[in-house]
């Protein structure tokens, strides 16, 4: 059965109707302002999916490696420390897949991407469509701008959570201390992840380094602020955002957060620790 509204759409949007969800999301007029628009959306859907996975394996390999220099510091030669049967840290996919699908879905139902009113009032004078690249930009940029939610929460948050409990598990392998130590060396090893997880940076292709965890991700991910303060009870980050947000209001009068500013603040924290 096809209604009216099926037959007054351009053939191809028909076709795309029938076997996508994608079309779902063609804003009016969508067109009219881009003829390939279907096709160029459903390549955009597939690229973003594609890198964010991209993007996610390689950040989940450096996630492994901060916990390779925890052990490094509890098991210095330094420290004079022996142990039993230590632990090995065992990483499956299961966080990734599961941020994956989370991923995945969000993807599938973004309304696509949207004509701006100085777009339309550009093509009311000239009748210039959009093109292929800046498509593509603006679906990048939409990915750019809303993945911190999946990587806080569903990436960053659940691996500090097994890293934590790993901490813990392999400073009950230490022989001979006294309690009040074996928490001492605990305490150290996960103020030592929490430094490593700030200060690490990734660089993926044709790219400058980036922090490991975005800066945006790190002020507004409510996962990551629970989880450095479960590391560390003296990283009150959750107060430290709010004091930040004060005090650029009190000298800006406004009520975002200087990202960059409040990594900085939050890893010298770490060293005073």
């Amino acid at each position: 059965f096809r209604t009216k509204t099926w037959f007054k759409l351009h053939p191809y949007q028909r076709t795309t109707m029938a076997n996508t969800k994608v079309s779902k999301h063609l804003p009016s007029n969508a067109l009219k302002y881009c003829p390939d628009y279907i096709a160029l959306d459903e390549q955009a859907r597939r690229d973003s999916k594609a890198r964010f996975r991209d993007h996610l394996m390689e950040r989940r390999d450096i996630l492994n490696q901060c916990i390779d220099t925890v052990i490094a510091e509890i098991t210095t030669p330094a420290l004079q420390l022996r142990f039993c049967q230590t632990p090995r840290y065992a990483d499956n996919d299961d966080i990734t897949n599961a941020a994956l699908q989370v991923m995945s879905t969000r993807i599938d139902e973004w309304d696509g991407v949207q004509f701006s009113s100085q777009f339309i009032r550009e093509f009311n004078k000239s009748g210039k469509t959009m093109d292929p690249n800046k498509f593509n930009t603006i679906a990048k940029n939409h990915q750019d701008q809303t993945s911190w939610k999946i990587f806080g929460d569903k990436l960053f948050a659940r691996y500090m959570s097994k890293a934590r409990q790993f901490i813990f598990n392999f400073c009950e392998s230490i022989q001979d201390v006294h309690d009040h130590a074996r928490m001492e060396i605990y305490r150290m090893g996960c103020l030592c992840y929490a430094v490593e997880l700030l200060q690490k940076t990734i660089r993926f292709n044709r790219t400058k380094p980036k922090p490991l965890i975005q800066h945006k991700t790190l002020v507004k991910s409510e996962g990551i602020h629970d989880e450095f303060e479960e590391l560390c009870s003296e990283l009150t980050v959750k107060a430290f955002i709010v004091a930040a947000r004060q005090n650029r209001k009190q000298k800006e009068n406004k009520n975002t957060i200087i990202a960059e500013e409040f990594h900085a603040r939050l890893v010298a924290c770490c060293r005073t620790l």
